[in-house]
């Protein structure tokens, strides 16, 4: 109505009926609440800058100015450093992504698409990321926290 900002309707298009919305839905939209409330790295009370976030492509290397200007490129990874370290996977193509992760440093805490078993502490997974669009974020382990960056 005018404005295509879902932020911006206060009315039927942007209004999500809790009674009819689908079970699997609604525990996803709860295990997002609780991952924000229990990571304060994911309430940060300040914008990003500089530092703060790395942006990493599809083999965990910096972006480069190059890839940044891709058309094709559907992968992005950002890792956010502090005191509550995290590392957000998206990928938005349809072809799958693998991912190099120490599972030592980093632990699963949310998978869009449910795909992703748990390696065990100390290997190096693959976290591979399907397509269709899907995306992870991991947090530090508690030692790859008392360790710091990396």
């Amino acid at each position: 109505q005018g404005n295509n900002n879902a932020y911006c309707q206060d009315n039927e298009i942007s209004w999500l009926d809790w009674e009819k919305i689908d079970a699997d839905l609604l525990a996803f939209v709860r295990r997002l609440i609780a991952l924000r409330r229990n990571r304060p790295g994911l309430r940060r009370e300040r914008f990003l800058h500089g530092s703060d976030a790395r942006w990493l492509d599809e083999h965990g290397r910096p972006m480069t100015s190059r890839q940044w200007h891709e058309p094709q490129r559907r992968f992005l990874a950002l890792r956010l450093d502090g005191a509550e370290p995290l590392l957000l996977l998206l990928n938005a193509g349809t072809e799958p992504v693998a991912f190099p992760v120490d599972t030592a440093a980093w632990e699963l805490l949310l998978d869009t698409a449910g795909s992703i078993e748990a390696a065990a502490p100390g290997s190096v997974q693959l976290w591979r990321l399907a397509g269709p669009p899907q995306g992870l974020i991991g947090g530090a382990t508690d030692a790859a926290r008392e360790a710091g960056p990396s």
